[in-house]
């Protein structure tokens, strides 16, 4: 099974595609017995979406869910079939399970039995508080609900949290950590352009009024920028509480309704099942694809990772010590050829003073040419002038060096014997 026919987004706009459509395209694709919408992610607000949920779309959410059941649905018993469960989370807004739990039907004028059960999941104030813009001692909505519609004779095994204490019998689950947003393995950031692009007008829902439990202080007042990077999803579950769902009810297939950054599909991945999710637009799905790409690329490298793959690993680092060493040898031999260049401009400088030494004498030897001559010819004239009998003058006569006096002289300079009183 290849990443493509894990990550299979269907791309429709619930606005114009009617319920039947929507069925057809599911019907194409190998529909997993688990379905999920959060409610959370199901869009983005217009405006200041780091405090504001989107709002929830009773024409988005009904189309999906009518499709997903009518496919799904035990018509004889007139309820989900064997093995296949619901999750529904409302955001931590209150008075929503009823519109929740009153979509879960084949079409609008057909009804089903449930078998429902809530949880809660609890937020650590302290990671929400620290996302706030400004704290002013507002309250904080710590508690989500997650309905569970299961069938009737499905037997349910309790067994140990993987990622928080206590065990799946327990009807709450936390504290819950807020994904950071700057953490970008966790968060999927993108530029708000982008953002745009991959949410669709449709999606992108203006909303006004003071959001549930905020001040208006909390609001960022600066004008959002296309450059500016953003979380693709400022409310997204963090990826242990992905994992602890999946991990709680032993989920082998997954239909995500709002699979907006991935996080469901990821944990797909990485316990290699089947996962569909339906996104906003084709570029949601492009651009999705490309995030869990590099990420699949990261875990086989990663020996942490359930994907790790050795031998895709061993030939990495084998090339990269290649790499490395091709990039010394380059370097070592680029340093020798500027020592080279650097030891043959020393050298020309001092050829250089050499000729000019030797011109310099030349010189000096052509302009004393002329004195030279002049004392070859007096020294001719000496000569001549012993050979015609001529005496030469006392004064012209050498003086012999006189001696330098010894030890011997100097005593015989010295007086002998005391002098003779007068």
């Amino acid at each position: 099974m290849t990443l493509s026919d894990v990550m299979n987004g269907i791309c429709n706009d619930p606005y114009q595609d009617n319920t039947a459509n929507m069925t057809k395209a599911l019907t194409a694709t190998a529909f997993p017995k688990w379905r999920g919408e959060d409610s959370k992610v199901c869009g983005e607000a217009a405006t200041q979406p780091s405090i504001r949920l989107p709002p929830l779309r009773e024409g988005r959410r009904v189309k999906l869910l009518h499709s997903a059941i009518s496919l799904r649905m035990d018509k004889d018993k007139g309820a989900i079939g064997s093995g296949d469960g619901i999750l529904l989370l409302d955001g931590g807004r209150d008075g929503l399970g009823p519109s929740l739990l009153g979509a879960v039907k084949p079409s609008p004028t057909e009804t089903m039995s449930k078998h429902k059960t809530c949880k809660f999941l609890i937020w650590d104030e302290g990671a929400i508080r620290s996302k706030k813009h400004r704290n002013r001692g507002s309250q904080v909505n710590q508690l989500e609900r997650v309905y569970l519609i299961l069938p009737e004779d499905m037997q349910v095994t309790y067994k140990k949290r993987k990622h928080y204490s206590g065990t799946s019998a327990g009807d709450c689950l936390g504290p819950i950590i807020a994904p950071a947003w700057d953490d970008m393995d966790e968060t999927w950031n993108a530029t708000y352009a982008l953002k745009k692009v991959m949410y669709g007008a449709a999606n992108r829902v203006a909303v006004g009024g003071k959001p549930d439990g905020e001040p208006a202080e909390n609001a960022k007042g600066a004008r959002r920028k296309d450059t500016d990077q953003e979380p693709m999803a400022y409310h997204a579950m963090p990826s242990e509480v992905v994992s602890e769902l999946y991990h709680e009810y032993n989920i082998s297939h997954m239909l995500d309704l709002t699979c907006c950054d991935g996080k469901t599909a990821w944990e797909a991945i990485l316990r290699r099942v089947p996962f569909i999710g339906v996104v906003f637009t084709s570029d949601h799905a492009t651009e999705l694809m490309k995030r869990l790409e590099r990420k699949c690329w990261d875990g086989m490298l990663n020996p942490e990772s359930p994907l790790f793959e050795p031998g895709l690993a061993g030939l990495i680092k084998k090339k990269k010590v290649n790499n490395k060493k091709e990039k010394k040898d380059k370097t070592k031999k680029e340093e020798e050829e500027d020592e080279e260049e650097e030891g043959d401009a020393g050298e020309e400088p001092e050829e250089d003073e050499d000729l000019e030494q030797e011109e310099d004498e030349e010189e000096e030897g052509e302009s004393d040419g002329g004195e030279g001559e002049e004392l070859e010819e007096e020294e001719d004239e000496e000569e001549e002038e012993p050979k015609k009998g001529r005496k030469r003058p006392a004064s012209d006569k050498p003086e012999k060096p006189k001696a330098k006096p010894t030890a011997k002289t100097k005593a015989k300079a010295k007086p002998k014997g005391r002098p003779k009183a007068g």
